[in-house]
């Protein structure tokens, strides 16, 4: 009788039964009398009657141990939280060889998972004739990230689930962190219908962006962030899209903040939460670009608006987040920690455009990626940077035309101060324009042209920093 998997984000879990599947309470001797003198109060549970004492009188005609460790899970849940709603949970039958689901209640992920193990570890010993410890087993509900993150577990009450108790661990340390609070975000109403037009262009593309963003978010929390994707995924825009698109801004964010309350019930980290949002709303963007490429006006007015929006969407869904959590931190979205935990890497780089557009989509990415992100807008701002700054620095992305000096100019500093150091010319012009192939030949850098997705610019600059592309770059134009 073992666990064989457990997804959280509904509390669902597995159990192959082996031997005990065929057989019921009757076949173990004062099974039953056991189970309620250590448990009482599952006396009281309703059953398929619907009438109290409805479970008392299965167990007592026979019934199956997947039915039994249902009601033993709810009722270690109830115990450790006596003032919560009346969990109800339900078992079936996944094949005829001894396998079970069962769906259950519980306050938040942590008790629900533990309610599972220690339920089974209970009937085990109940069948074996052993002594269980039920002070033991409330105690461990009561503080169950102590259970995960310890090292020596009983080998009799083992957590044969998914992920590691070294995540389970660190998931619970940051959980205590406080959602950031940064200045109130108001959109004015040409931005909202400015908004309600954008998602109506990239309509077509939001379940291409919605599966786009699972991956990415399972890339960066693992397993963990596999068991809870489907939670989290519902605070994401394609779900509230028809309603953007007819103009009830009052609806989306009715939803978006009920959405919110709900992950927060399921005491998701809001470190997982945040960075959802912002892999979400990166890969929003690249069709967003596509989308309104040829029109530079409404596209600057576009990436913006919803910059802007998307900063609005995490302070509507911290409302779930609240209970508990001072209010007094002003950390502004843009500068969280979060953005910059998914590799550790050796160094900054620094994004080189006039263009805002281009270096806010750039930060964004390059964050994601789990890069430090300096920025400066023309070569002045560029050559102080360096100077000051140019031992972190790893790479260089710049602009081929600057308002006040070439790019080429800006790259033979570099290459007398910094000659390791790595840079990816950047144009709307081909490679063949205006020198760029003889610059790339002559001075050994890569070149990307302008316009590009984020995701090809990613893909680029990890390639140049991990040595794939060495000298002489040609060109690349993702379209």
């Amino acid at each position: 009788m073992e666990i064989l998997r457990s997804k959280v984000s509904v509390y669902e879990v597995e159990l192959d039964l082996r031997h005990w599947d065929s057989a019921d309470t009757l076949a173990v001797p004062q099974f039953g009398s056991r189970l309620f003198g250590i448990i009482p109060s599952l006396m009281s549970h309703k059953c398929m009657s619907g009438k109290v004492g409805g479970f008392y009188r299965e167990v007592g005609r026979g019934t199956g141990f997947a039915h039994v460790i249902e009601h033993v899970i709810l009722e270690l849940i109830s115990l450790v939280d006596p003032d919560g709603p009346d969990y109800t949970g339900w078992t079936r039958e996944v094949n005829g060889r001894g396998t079970h689901i069962i769906h259950y209640g519980a306050p938040d992920f942590m008790v629900g998972r533990l309610g599972a193990v220690l339920a089974v570890d209970l009937v085990k010993r109940l069948i074996a004739g052993k002594e269980v410890d039920m002070p033991g087993y409330l105690k461990m509900l009561e503080d169950p990230a102590q259970y995960f993150a310890r090292g020596d577990q009983d080998p009799e009450v083992r957590a044969d689930l998914v992920e590691p108790a070294s995540v389970i661990h660190e998931i619970e340390r940051r959980r205590s962190d406080p959602w950031p609070r940064g200045p109130k975000v108001v959109l004015s109403e040409a931005q909202l219908a400015n908004i309600g037009a954008i998602v109506s262009a990239v309509s077509r593309h939001l379940e291409t962006v919605s599966w786009s963003w699972r991956g990415a978010f399972l890339e960066y929390g693992g397993r963990f962030a596999e068991m809870i994707s489907d939670k989290v995924g519902a605070i994401n825009l394609d779900r509230f899209a028809p309603l953007l698109i007819r103009g009830d801004y009052d609806g989306f964010e009715r939803a978006l903040r009920r959405s919110g309350q709900m992950v927060g019930s399921y005491r998701i980290p809001a470190h997982f939460v945040i960075h959802s949002v912002w892999l979400y709303k990166n890969k929003l963007l690249e069709y967003i670009i596509e989308e309104f490429r040829y029109n530079t006006t409404t596209l600057h007015r576009a990436v913006g608006d919803m910059d802007r929006f998307f900063q609005f969407i995490l302070q509507t869904i911290s409302s779930g987040f609240a209970e508990g959590h001072p209010e007094d931190r002003a950390s502004p979205f843009d500068e969280l920690r979060e953005f910059r935990e998914l590799k550790k890497t050796g160094g900054d780089i620094l994004v080189v455009d006039d263009d805002e557009m281009v270096r806010r989509a750039c930060r964004d990415v390059f964050r994601y990626q789990g890069y430090g992100v300096l920025l400066a807008e023309n070569g002045a701002q560029a050559l102080s940077v360096l100077l000051d700054k140019g031992e972190r620095i790893a790479m260089v992305l710049l602009d081929m035309m600057l308002p006040d000096m070439a790019g080429e100019e800006i790259i033979t500093t570099i290459g007398r101060l910094y000659p390791e150091m790595r840079i990816l010319l950047m144009s709307g012009y081909t490679a063949d324009d205006m020198g760029i192939e003889r610059i790339c030949r002559e001075r050994q850098v890569a070149f990307i042209g302008k316009p590009f997705t984020m995701s090809a610019l990613g893909e680029k600059v990890e390639a140049l920093l991990a040595g794939d592309e060495q000298g002489p770059v040609s060109a690349v134009r993702a379209v």
